[in-house]
């Protein structure tokens, strides 16, 4: 895969917790905006303020990444998805 990847991630932080989203662009009629899916918190796309809000965490900061991160600021990227799919795998296991 070359070139800037298309998905972008929201971040919430808790301490060291994170709780990671993808968001995608959509065209509304105000514009393209951000809209961020997470099933765990909202039965459709939302807004950041929504998502954030939904959380209840006033504290909670608010981050976009690109796809890299395989944990926020761990200092480790995961450009070819080798952990994602090592992570999903162990995941899979429990469904």
């Amino acid at each position: 895969m070359s070139g800037p990847r298309a998905c972008r991630h929201a971040v919430r932080r808790e301490g060291s917790l994170h709780h990671v989203a993808p968001t995608l662009q959509v065209t509304t009629s105000s514009g393209t905006e951000k809209r961020v899916i997470d099933p765990s918190l909202m039965a459709g796309p939302a807004t950041a303020g929504n998502w954030r809000t939904r959380q209840n965490d006033p504290a909670a900061t608010f981050q976009y990444t690109d796809a890299r991160p395989f944990w926020p600021n761990n200092g480790g990227n995961d450009d070819d998805y080798s952990l994602t799919n090592l992570y999903l795998q162990q995941k899979r296991l429990y469904l």
